[in-house]
């Protein structure tokens, strides 16, 4: 907040050996990476590389041939979750069976093996920009990291960098295109079937645009930050544009949604994520000036998003 930040570590790092949690570890933060990708592609448009307006078929002209109403979809419509794509998340992750399967939670995809599966597997589950629709879809992040990357000539890695990180100084914040390395993050669990299962080895190619990045909690709160205080974009009318929502009819948790973004009550702004071995929340209360952000390595574990929102708000202020 204004008056100051407050931070605090809990629990381990390693179930193993018993390594204590801390403030500075790093985590996969899941589907916030969608906003990370939102705010690139609307970053790209203020450097007039391109628009959110453009259709798939301009950056993507093979993808949007075989993916069912491919030449309809626009950037915008990806990164709003209105493009009616079919999704590859439960067919290709299925759980419990990923927790005992170590070939399969190390296996990896590229981008284009993505779409390609979902192409040949999945229908259309409406037409682009359908009145009405709303589906929420890592297929969608995927077309659009895809596209990111076609009009710049550089690696979504690099995108992010350029445009996100670096100018905003996230020095820990980083894309994960494989099993991470060892100490690249901390320990990730997940007690679905039970017991704790280390799930550290997760590929987290196949999540990629849609939910790869990792990084502390002091980086996702510059982050955060530089949001809510306009510093993240060189227009104004930027941030009206990514958020300006739409209601989902209540899908998933999100009441309302942007571009990369949702709005869960008035005022109240955020993300959630989760991979096998990690869940995350992002909330941000721009009125207020206020970014909270909730990080675990149990992946069974969901923070409750208005228990967590009840909390800050009950938190007159924050001694720096």
């Amino acid at each position: 907040t204004s008056a100051g930040r407050f931070v605090e570590a809990g629990g381990v790092s390693s179930l193993a050996d018993g390594i204590p949690l801390s403030v500075d570890d790093r985590y996969e933060i899941g589907s916030i990476t969608k906003l990370v990708t939102a705010a690139a592609l609307l970053r790209l448009q203020e450097e007039g590389v391109l628009s959110r307006d453009d259709p798939v078929s301009k950056w993507l002209p093979e993808q949007a041939a075989i993916v069912p109403f491919g030449a309809e979809m626009t950037l915008r419509q990806l990164a709003a979750h209105t493009a009616g794509l079919g999704e590859y998340e439960r067919d290709l992750y299925p759980m419990p069976r990923l927790l005992s399967d170590s070939a399969l939670l190390e296996q990896g995809y590229t981008p284009a093996e993505l779409i390609m599966w979902v192409a040949e597997n999945k229908q259309p589950l409406f037409q682009p920009g359908a009145a009405g629709q709303w589906m929420y879809s890592n297929t969608g992040y995927i077309l659009l990291g895809m596209a990111l990357e076609a009009a710049t000539g550089q690696a979504l890695g690099e995108i992010y960098q350029t445009y996100i990180f670096e100018p905003l100084g996230m020095e820990s914040a980083v894309l994960l295109d494989s099993t991470p390395n060892a100490g690249e993050i901390v320990h990730g669990y997940n007690a679905m079937t039970g017991d704790y299962v280390d799930v550290s080895r997760w590929n987290a190619s196949g999540a990629w645009a849609a939910g790869a990045l990792a990084m502390n909690a002091a980086d996702l709160a510059r982050f955060g930050n530089a949001l809510i205080s306009d510093e993240l974009f060189a227009d104004e009318a930027t941030l009206d544009e990514m958020t300006r929502f739409i209601s989902t009819g209540q899908q998933r948790g999100f009441t309302d949604y942007g571009l990369g973004l949702s709005r869960l009550e008035a005022g109240v702004w955020g993300h959630g994520g989760g991979t096998p071995g990690f869940g995350t929340l992002l909330l941000l209360l721009p009125e207020e000036g206020v970014t909270a952000i909730y990080l675990g390595n149990n992946g069974a574990f969901n923070i409750n998003p208005n228990e967590f929102l009840d909390v800050i708000t009950r938190t007159a202020a924050l001694s720096p």
